[in-house]
């Protein structure tokens, strides 16, 4: 593991994990995750980087940047992207459930081809798999200075 300050405390990440500049992490109150869905069928590295806004919020130039600084290390990084199926969820006339799988050009896919497919995932650090679940994903630790986390009692949308 190797720690990274940033403004509001620091992060522990596992070696493998390869820091992408976004912003300055001393100016920096967020420390965010890069990973790829079946990364190790495709074998990509893990990437963690550090802003003051929620990747929700981030515009596509400053996705771009990010797969740019990650193709330094991962040259068919950017490619990713058009290899991923979405699903989507719709009704039926009779209110039951199913999904639609297509490529990023539109074209029809079958599950088994999504599940195997990329994508690429930007998520805060501090972001757990479930409400119950206290461990953070890949290892992580992240401790805040005074012991807590300064946006915790911002609601959601404020975030």
């Amino acid at each position: 593991m190797r720690t990274i300050r940033f403004r509001d405390g620091y992060i522990k990440i596992p070696q493998d994990f390869i820091e992408l500049s976004l912003v300055v992490p001393k100016h920096a109150t967020i420390p965010i995750v890069m990973t790829v869905k079946n990364e190790a069928l495709y074998g990509t590295p893990r990437f963690v980087f550090f802003a003051n806004s929620y990747p929700c919020n981030f515009n596509q130039d400053i996705i771009n940047a990010l797969y740019n600084q990650a193709e330094a290390y991962y040259p068919e990084f950017s490619k990713l992207d058009s290899k991923r199926i979405t699903a989507e969820v719709h009704i039926d006339a009779q209110g039951q459930l199913y999904h639609v799988f297509y490529d990023t050009e539109g074209n029809p896919r079958t599950f088994e081809e999504w599940k195997h497919s990329p994508a690429i995932g930007i998520f805060p650090a501090e972001q757990r798999t479930n409400d119950s679940d206290q461990t953070l994903p890949f290892g992580i630790e992240i401790k805040y200075k005074y012991g807590r986390d300064p946006r915790k009692n911002l609601k959601l949308w404020d975030r």
